[in-house]
């Protein structure tokens, strides 16, 4: 007999068409959460400038509430997703929703909707905490002391990597159960046949053009290799697509364009066009200086057989450490970015062998692997279905009811 299914809400004001590595998180298991069975429904804001584009589909089989307004806010050397508004208990109430058994709250104690989903919400209460970095959070720094109390009411803390864990159990100290990203590693998956010998190799990078990322010391490292400055002299000859928006878009591409580099900026685009762009990449770059816990891109790359130059930072090095298919440099140097993009242009044989290593690897973070960790310990708080016991009733034999032979 087939366990029951579960009435599961998750909660995240990181959500479409906001694109980042807590949207993909949320996307996937929901919708691998709702291919098991259960009921799903994702709290979410609108976005605060037009509806939810019709170019990115919600999860198939998943519910999404969309309550007030979302807009990003600087945070962490970055962007990060608050959701405004009011009422919203009315509005739920108002649609006749199923009360949840389990409520899963991404960034639980980021303002606005997730603190008001500790407190107001009912049910059972999960949260993921994703965020890594040297600096502290500014956040948790000034209201430690008031944010005690919702945290209080998480019955288990989940942190994407130990980056994170360590990032968030500075203010909060704790037990933090340790449930990585995942990749579709269907979706993202290497190119059919190896492409003819190119002229120009394309680096790829996949993310937001916010300072933390690294892009002006990656542009700065493409022309120093197309300079042939370090690394023996070797100059090859690389190109660079940059996938992702961001306020230092307009200035990267400014200056991209005034040292004549070959650089395309394509700007947000849609998820169902991410795996060919992977595809047609010989190398993925992942510059990130500092606030990465984890890095769903590098995930990607890996399941899409490309090899990776990403920085030396604890969110990258745990995630990548025991691939075998990362080179992995100083933060920040576009020197150091120069020579590991020369050194992989020059030797294609290792580039295929490094790819390779990091298309097994990345298995073992299959989503459908990381859904039903989840669902294990969603079933674990909940407990077994309680057992009805029933007083046997005596049956009466033909003496004792009186009946003569």
């Amino acid at each position: 007999m087939g366990q029951r299914s579960l009435e599961i809400w998750l909660v995240s004001q990181s959500y479409l068409p906001y694109y980042g590595g807590i949207t993909e998180h949320v996307w996937h298991v929901a919708q691998r959460l709702a291919a098991r069975g259960h009921r799903v429904s994702i709290l979410t804001g609108r976005p605060l400038a037009n509806g939810h584009p019709a170019r990115d589909a919600d999860p198939p089989g998943v519910t999404v509430h969309r309550l007030g307004r979302t807009l990003r806010v600087p945070s962490n050397g970055a962007r990060a997703c608050v959701t405004f508004g009011w009422g919203w208990r009315a509005q739920l109430a108002a649609r006749r929703v199923a009360p949840p058994e389990i409520v899963h709250i991404h960034s639980p104690l980021e303002p606005l909707l997730p603190l008001w989903a500790l407190r107001g919400l009912p049910g059972v209460k999960v949260g993921t905490f994703h965020t890594g970095g040297s600096q502290d959070h500014w956040g948790y720094r000034r209201f430690a002391a008031r944010l005690g109390g919702p945290l209080a009411a998480l019955r288990v803390r989940i942190a994407v990597s130990r980056e994170a864990a360590r990032y968030v159990s500075r203010h909060f100290p704790g037990e933090y159960r340790i449930v990585p990203n995942g990749v579709d590693t269907a979706r993202f998956r290497p190119r059919a046949a190896a492409p003819p010998p190119a002229a120009e190799l394309r680096v790829l990078f996949v993310g937001r053009c916010d300072p933390r990322k690294g892009l002006a010391a990656l542009l700065e490292a493409l022309a120093l290799a197309r300079r042939g400055e370090g690394a023996g002299g070797a100059r090859p000859r690389l190109s660079l697509r940059v996938v992702g928006e961001g306020p230092e878009r307009p200035a990267l591409e400014r200056r991209a364009r005034a040292a004549g580099l070959p650089v395309e900026f394509l700007g947000g685009i849609p998820r169902a066009e991410l795996p060919d762009q992977y595809r047609a990449a010989d190398i993925f770059v992942a510059p990130s200086t500092d606030g990465e816990s984890f890095g769903v891109s590098l995930l990607e790359a890996l399941a899409s057989g490309l090899p990776v130059v990403a920085s030396r930072i604890p969110g990258y090095a745990e995630t990548l450490r025991d691939s075998g298919a990362a080179l992995l440099v100083e933060p920040g140097s576009p020197r150091a970015l120069s020579a590991a993009l020369v050194a992989l242009a020059g030797d294609p044989v290792r580039r295929a062998s490094l790819g390779e290593q990091g298309r097994a690897f990345v298995r073992r973070f299959d989503w459908d692997r990381v859904a039903a960790e989840i669902e294990s310990l969603y079933r674990g708080l909940l407990g077994p279905p309680p057992v009805v016991t029933r007083t046997p009733v005596p049956r009466l034999s033909a003496a004792g009811s009186g009946a003569r032979s």
